[in-house]
């Protein structure tokens, strides 16, 4: 009987989109939770053909793709200057990676030059496998909770087979989460000021085009619109004016480090946030407001940066 719980995935940039890169245990391990996978979807096309009698008609595949989703915690490569093993997801989710060796490494968002991933996810005896993928990602933060990242990725189908899981994959590369609590999580701000944050949240919200043409397939992100949330203390007008930010959409820095020690740190900046509404709501028993927001560019490609160091 196949267990829910035992999975393992690997993912690794294609050379050559829709090319099997052939992610090993080794090297290429993802530890990943909250797993959810759609081996096959598929669009169909109905016949609908006309006959003297009532009934169906056959439905004809017409399209097909492998959907999967996880969350990985968000945490420091355990180095300064050297990549995080979960680089390959964010580089899938249309993010640029530049490492300044031995300082820090630095992923924003890109509008060419996209790369592509194969991800394998054995699943208790059988392999499900996906080429091509692209994606999109969400960082979700709370207090008193570990922070991560949640994955959703879609790719080119490739009959599932079985296969043994290996239970030797190496997952060095991920170092332990440090949760959200004053301890950790040293800077946050917005517009210059310190706010007390009960939670914070931001979607890239990729939109991924999976087209087969009559001769061709393509699969490519296309456009995105990042929007997020923060859920700050409530404070006096003249210590932080939420209102009149909320009102003139005035475009504010954002930035928060979680992290105090190099090789455990996790920098999260956005140029030119605005508030896109105000509710009020509480945390702890104290008064709070939640503020959705949108991430805008400042002068391209520049929404957000995740600063690893």
């Amino acid at each position: 009987m196949a267990s829910p719980k035992k999975y393992l995935v690997l993912a690794k940039i294609e050379s050559v989109q829709f090319t099997d890169a052939a992610p090993t245990k080794a090297l290429n391990a993802i530890l990943a939770k909250n797993m959810t996978v759609t081996p096959l979807s598929v669009q169909t096309e109905d016949r609908n053909l006309l006959r003297p009698y009532f009934g169906n008609s056959e439905k004809i595949l017409v399209g097909e793709e492998a959907v999967v989703e996880f969350d990985v915690e968000m945490a420091g490569s355990g180095t300064a200057g050297t990549a995080p093993a979960y680089g390959p997801l964010l580089r899938g989710c249309a993010f640029s990676e530049t490492i300044n060796a031995g300082t820090d490494v630095t992923y924003a968002p890109v509008s060419a030059g996209f790369e592509y991933l194969t991800i394998w996810v054995y699943r208790d005896g059988v392999i499900y496998k996906m080429t091509g993928a692209a994606g999109t990602m969400s960082i979700n933060m709370a207090a008193k909770k570990l922070p991560h990242y949640h994955f959703r990725f879609v790719g080119k189908y490739t009959p599932v087979t079985d296969g043994a899981t290996p239970t030797d994959a190496v997952f060095t590369g991920f170092t332990t989460p440090l949760a959200s609590i004053p301890a950790w999580t040293g800077t946050l701000t917005i517009g210059g000021f310190a706010a007390k944050v009960a939670a914070f949240s931001v979607d890239m919200a990729n939109e991924i085009s999976h087209a087969l043409w009559m001769n061709a397939e393509t699969l490519a992100p296309t456009d995105r619109k990042p929007a997020g949330s923060l859920t700050v203390e409530a404070v006096t007008v003249a210590s932080n004016d939420y209102f009149s930010h909320l009102r003139n959409a005035a475009p504010k820095a954002f930035t928060l480090t979680h992290g105090t020690t190099a090789g455990a740190k996790v920098t999260i900046a956005a140029p030119a946030v605005t508030y896109s509404g105000l509710s009020e709501t509480t945390y702890e028993n104290t008064l709070a407001y939640q503020l959705p927001m949108v991430l805008n560019p400042s002068v391209g490609d520049d929404e957000i940066t995740i600063k690893v160091w």
